[in-house]
């Protein structure tokens, strides 16, 4: 868990957490979707917990071409991330989001997902290294000159 560490708040962001977060939930929402065998393969072992912990069905039903072709590269900011466990925090957190953007008075459940995953931090700890981790990949949109939608 060296997200924390490496993050400097003093370089300023053009992408701001929830941007990172909204693309984020809409690719997690898209690999669930994609008609491919393989894809539980894939990504199974390192970003999700296994088979079932899928997200539920969604009041939307098929991702658009546009949602298919960006779901991949939005995906592959989570390689900014150092750490195996920020990645399938990260992960694991926006794809509970089940494709729908979090309300202004929602919260995120940290005590069903430390339950589903094992995981033994506690709920500030999670929403620290969650909140550091989208801001690093927030970072290294801006540090590469990511345009914001």
């Amino acid at each position: 868990m060296t997200v924390i560490s490496q993050l400097n708040p003093a370089i300023p962001c053009a992408w701001e957490r929830s941007q990172v977060q909204a693309f984020l939930t809409e690719a997690a929402w898209t690999l669930s979707k994609v008609p491919d065998t393989e894809r539980r393969h894939v990504y199974a072992g390192d970003y999700m917990g296994g088979e079932g912990d899928y997200p539920e069905e969604s009041t939307r039903t098929r991702p658009t071409p546009k949602q298919i072709d960006l779901y991949l590269p939005v995906l592959a900011w989570l390689e900014y991330l150092p750490s195996l466990f920020d990645r399938a925090l990260v992960f694991r957190v926006v794809a509970s989001f089940n494709g729908e953007p979090l309300g202004e008075n929602e919260r995120i459940r940290w005590t069903k997902l430390r339950k589903r995953n094992g995981w033994h931090y506690g709920r500030h700890t999670l929403l620290r290294h969650y909140n550091a981790s989208l801001d690093l990949i927030a970072g290294n949109l801006t540090a590469e000159g990511v345009k914001t939608p």
